[in-house]
């Protein structure tokens, strides 16, 4: 585990960029903390640590459970989103966010498609299956789904949400 190289945070910030513009900064500075990097075959496992850890990460063997906060991964080109970076990520990302209704949360987090009439608002129309952030009418984040808005019956397809620990992961 280390910070990363100059070729491996720019994949990290291409694919967080895809996202919103300068996500990744924007997420740093938030948080008050630094990049670590973990290859994993071909993507690259992305945390955010605390500037000590990632300055000790470099000469200690740190197990990836105590590495720090991991925010996601880059797969090709693409990124995706663990839970807890998504909810990092949330109020940063308004074009890839899918704003519920009051009566499409708790669908939502039993792991259930969701029709347009409990969507407040969603991305523009960019092509099939497009993966979104999910937040609740008061903005707070849900859950990863993929959109489809062009759909006749449900736009909202729940990937991950924070209602699996609930049901499944507790």
């Amino acid at each position: 585990m280390k910070p990363p190289d100059e070729a491996k945070l720019q994949r990290i910030a291409d694919a967080l960029n895809a996202w919103a513009p300068a996500l990744l900064g924007s997420l740093l500075q938030a948080t008050k903390t630094r990049l670590l990097v973990r290859p994993n075959g071909e993507d690259l496992d992305a945390y955010l640590a605390t500037r000590q850890l990632a300055d000790d990460a470099t000469s200690i063997p740190w197990p990836d459970s105590e590495a720090g906060l991991r925010i996601g991964n880059v797969h090709g080109q693409d990124w995706y989103f663990t839970l807890a970076g998504g909810r990092l990520a949330a109020p940063f990302v308004g074009n890839r966010t899918v704003r519920l209704r009051a009566p499409g949360v708790a669908p939502f987090l039993y792991g259930r498609p969701i029709g347009r009439d409990r969507v407040d608002r969603g991305p523009p129309d960019e092509g099939p299956d497009r993966r979104v952030l999910v937040v609740d009418p008061d903005g707070a984040f849900l859950g990863l789904a993929k959109w489809r808005p062009n759909s006749p019956r449900d736009v909202l397809l729940p990937i991950t949400d924070l209602g699996w620990y609930l049901r499944e992961g507790g």
